[in-house]
């Protein structure tokens, strides 16, 4: 049994590991009780401000693939009821940098976090995001792994639109911005697919329980990602870690 005072967190690895942790976050691997760090933090509030890498590369892949893959096992449960963001993803802070990079965060650990307590004494279902919304909300994301920016710092808007087109629109424009030719081809794919092959295909209203779409996303999301993080680790071990 889950008490009030416990909130759990569900670590994004190949295990699916879950693990409960106390109110005063005793249950982290850390001593202060906000030993953590959202995606949204590590990046910079304007676009331009950055220099150099924030998290290596082969993280960055690694992270989008487990974002990717996790996302159907989860969408239909409390953990992401309105779909995966950098306000959503976090990670452990460490006592000293971290030895692949100059962060005061475990790259390799990311996990996400949700209060339970309203789910205790209140079970009922929580409304399903439309894959289309979920979607589009993991090719953003998608994107800012990517240039480790988010999408209010690239257009220097205050608050993401809420309506869907809109917030496609800003996506797609991204998306084939001239910078986008560096992306690497199998990132690209997946994340072209999240943002813009849902409009007009036969998917756009389809749900969850839509078997083709599940395979659809296993194929054109996962498995690009999937391969595309071996080839980055491939080529980094090539020339010597």
């Amino acid at each position: 049994m889950i008490s009030p005072a416990c909130r759990m967190d569900f670590v994004l690895t190949k295990q699916h590991k879950i693990g409960i942790m106390t109110a005063d976050g005793s249950g982290l691997p850390t001593s202060a009780p906000s030993a953590k760090r959202s995606l949204k933090e590590l990046f910079p509030i304007h676009s331009g401000e950055r220099r150099g890498d924030i998290i290596p590369l082969n993280f960055r892949m690694l992270l989008a693939l487990r974002l990717a893959s996790n996302l159907l096992q989860l969408l239909q449960t409390h953990w992401v009821p309105n779909g995966w963001s950098h306000e959503k993803v976090f990670f452990p802070v460490t006592t000293a940098a971290h030895q692949r990079s100059n962060l005061d965060i475990d790259p390799g650990r990311p996990f996400i976090s949700t209060p339970f307590a309203k789910y205790i004494t209140q079970l009922q279902p929580q409304p399903t995001l439309e894959a289309r919304e979920a979607l589009l909300e993991l090719g953003i994301l998608l994107l800012e792994i990517w240039y480790e920016e988010t999408l209010e710092a690239h257009f220097s808007i205050e608050k993401r639109p809420t309506d869907y087109y809109e917030c496609q629109s800003l996506a797609e424009k991204w998306l084939d911005d001239e910078k986008s030719d560096e992306m690497l081809y199998l990132y690209n794919k997946a994340a072209n697919y999240c943002i813009r092959n849902m409009i007009g295909s036969k998917w756009q209203h389809a749900g969850w329980e839509d078997k083709e779409l599940w395979n659809a996303v296993c194929g054109t999301i996962i498995e690009p990602l999937y391969k595309n993080y071996n080839d980055v680790m491939r080529s980094r071990w090539s020339v010597g870690g």
